[in-house]
């Protein structure tokens, strides 16, 4: 659970980004926010652990990198190839964006 004030916040100081300018911030907000209590919820266990399949990978010309994985999609419930971008600093990794490729 985090309070869309907070998450707001979080994707201004740490991404220099507003929340709603995310791609595919519609879809994120039909499926995690409750408006009753102005959250965002999304569950999360080691149930859903699951193995991918990386497909490609490269490094960017920005510093960053983005993969190709097949796995399954937790909102569409279908198996769907993905696209993750990332970036790493001091050996940790931060994901920029992890959505399904339409």
């Amino acid at each position: 659970k985090i309070p869309k004030k907070a998450l707001e916040e979080l994707t201004k100081n740490k991404l220099n980004i507003e929340l709603t300018s995310i791609n595919g911030y519609e879809e994120f907000e039909k499926n995690f926010y409750s408006e009753k209590y102005d959250c965002y919820y999304l569950q999360h266990g080691d149930t859903n652990y699951e193995a991918v399949e990386f497909v490609s990978g490269e490094k960017n010309d920005d510093g960053t990198y983005t993969f190709i994985y097949d796995g399954h999609s937790h909102v569409t419930y279908k198996e769907s190839q993905f696209k993750l971008n990332c970036y790493v600093n001091d050996n940790v990794y931060t994901i920029i964006s992890n959505l399904p490729i339409n």
